[in-house]
C-alpha cells in the first residue's frame, strides 16, 4: 500500500513585494506536487501587495488543499510576521519563501521524495541570481561544503559553531510543523528571523541537517532587507554587526558576561582619573569571553 503524501504548508512573507509577488505565486502554483497548503502572510504592505494576494487567491485559490491570507495593519518586523505564518500553518513540513523568491520547479516534491535524515530544520540547495532568474542573472548555488561538517555535528557543537559564523541559508530550508510548537521565531529582533532561530534550535538540543536537493531561486536585489546595509553604506553596516553582538550576548551566556563586564569598564573609565582603564578595556573582555568559552566547550 503506498503511503499518503505528507501535506506541506508553504508560508509566504511579504511587505510590499507587489513588485515580485506574482513571480513567487506562480512559481508555487506550478509545483506538480499536490498535497500544498498556501499561507500569504503580510505584514502591513502599503503598495497593493494585499490587494494582488487576494486577487490571485480568487482565481488560483482552488488548486491548494487549503490557501489563507493573514493580514495586519502595521509592520510588525520579520519574525512577528513568520510566526503568524506558523501559528496558522497544518502540514506536516513548513517551507516559508519571501515574496521576492521562487521555488525551483518540483523542488517541493524533490525534497519530499528525497532521503532525508530525521530532524526538525532540513537545510536544501539554493540557486542564487542578481535581480532576475534569467540565466545570464544566474550568481551561483549555495551548497554546503563537505569540509565545514556542521551539518554532521551534534546540536551542542552546531550551537557553539553558530556564535561564529551562520552556515545556513534560510531560504532554502524546511521545518517540520511540530517545531513550532515549541519554537518560536524571536520578535526582539525585528529585522532579522533566521539567526536567532538557528541558535535557539541549537540550543534546544535540536540538530540541523542537510538534504541534497534545491528547492528555492534566491533574488539579490537593490530593495532586499538583506541588501540594506550595502545599500546604505558604512553606517547601516555598524548597525548590522550591533545587531549580531545582541543577538549573541542573548544566547551566549559567555558573550553576555563579557559583554556586561566591558561596559562596566568602560563606564568606570569615564571617570576622569580612570582613564587608562579605557585602553585595556576590550582586551580584559575578549580575554574573559575566550576563558568562559574554553570552560563552557
Amino acid at each position: 500500500m503506498t503511503e499518503a503524501l505528507p501535506l506541506v504548508s508553504i508560508v509566504v512573507v511579504t511587505y510590499n513585494s507587489k513588485a515580485f509577488l506574482l513571480e513567487t505565486l506562480e512559481s508555487i502554483r506550478a509545483q506538480g506536487y499536490p498535497e500544498l497548503e498556501l499561507i500569504l502572510s503580510d505584514d502591513g504592505s502599503t503598495d497593493g501587495t494585499v490587494e494582488l494576494c487576494r486577487e490571485w487567491l480568487g482565481q488560483h485559490g482552488a488548486r491548494f488543499q487549503r490557501a489563507l491570507l493573514l493580514t495586519v495593519p502595521e509592520n510588525t518586523g520579520i519574525p512577528a510576521n513568520c510566526n503568524r505564518g506558523a501559528r496558522a500553518a497544518r502540514g506536516r513540513w513548513v517551507k516559508f519563501i519571501a515574496g521576492d523568491d521562487c521555488l525551483t520547479p518540483d523542488g517541493i516534491s524533490a525534497f519530499i521524495h528525497a532521503p532525508k535524515p530525521e530532524a526538525l530544520v532540513l537545510q536544501t540547495n539554493a540557486e542564487i541570481y542578481r535581480d532576475d532568474f534569467r540565466p545570464q542573472s544566474y550568481l551561483g548555488k549555495f551548497m554546503p561544503r563537505p569540509r565545514t561538517g556542521f551539518f554532521s555535528l551534534p546540536a551542542a557543537r552546531q550551537h557553539w559553531a553558530l556564535k561564529y559564523w551562520t552556515f545556513l541559508c534560510a531560504p532554502a530550508v524546511f521545518f517540520q510543523r511540530a517545531l513550532f510548537d515549541t519554537l518560536s521565531f524571536d520578535e526582539q529582533f525585528p529585522r532579522i528571523e533566521d539567526y536567532p532561530f538557528w541558535i535557539a534550535v541549537t540550543g534546544a538540543g535540536l540538530p540541523i541537517r542537510y538534504v541534497e536537493t534545491t528547492s528555492v531561486k534566491y533574488r539579490l536585489h537593490g530593495g532586499s532587507v538583506q541588501q540594506h546595509g550595502a545599500r546604505r553604506g558604512y553606517p547601516a553596516l555598524q548597525q548590522d554587526v550591533s545587531l549580531t553582538h545582541r543577538i549573541r550576548a542573548k544566547y551566549y551566556r559567555e558573550t553576555r558576561c563579557a559583554r556586561l563586564y566591558h561596559q562596566a569598564l568602560l563606564q568606570t573609565a569615564r571617570q576622569p582619573h580612570l582613564q587608562r582603564l579605557g585602553r585595556w578595556a576590550n582586551v580584559a573582555a575578549q580575554r574573559l569571553s575566550v576563558s568562559m568559552l574554553l570552560r563552557l566547550r
